[in-house]
């Protein structure tokens, strides 16, 4: 029965499709996810989230002509 319950808890928590999951089992979900944290906060992507000009500067944004 113990050995039951083990295999039992291990597909729940690992290989059963999810609706609310995208489909995916809660272990390709969490990977998923790993995946997509790390891709946000790498230091080599991390650059083209900012600007290399700060908004407060006077040529932050291109002036129109009048």
């Amino acid at each position: 029965m113990t050995a039951q319950l083990s295999e039992y808890t291990h597909w729940h928590n690992t290989e059963r499709i999810s609706t609310p999951l995208e489909g995916l089992s809660p272990a390709q979900y969490r990977a998923q996810a790993l995946e997509v944290q790390t891709y946000l906060v790498s230091p080599t992507i991390g650059d083209q989230f900012t600007s290399e000009k700060p908004l407060g500067s006077s040529n932050a944004f291109p002036k129109t002509p009048t």
